[in-house]
């Protein structure tokens, strides 16, 4: 159960540590992963969602500064 202090102490280190709290949501189908080997299904996904994961990854700076019109410093 999240308690008032678990939400103090996130607040405290989003505005301490300057962190970034925002996500870009990955929908990915599944289906084709499917296998009847449990550890070849879990290679199958795993697989799946780098290999389209790296789309969010190039996306995501564009996205900031389209959204701020200018380029987050980073550290």
């Amino acid at each position: 159960m999240i308690t008032i202090n678990d939400i103090l102490e996130t607040n405290r280190m989003i505005t301490e540590n300057k962190l970034d709290v925002r996500t870009i949501t990955l929908g990915l189908s599944l289906r084709d992963c499917a296998h009847p080997n449990l550890k070849q299904f879990c290679d199958n996904v795993y697989d799946k969602i780098t290999k389209s994961g790296v789309f969010c990854v190039l996306t995501k700076p564009s996205v900031n500064t389209q959204n701020t019109g200018k380029k987050r410093r980073s550290g």
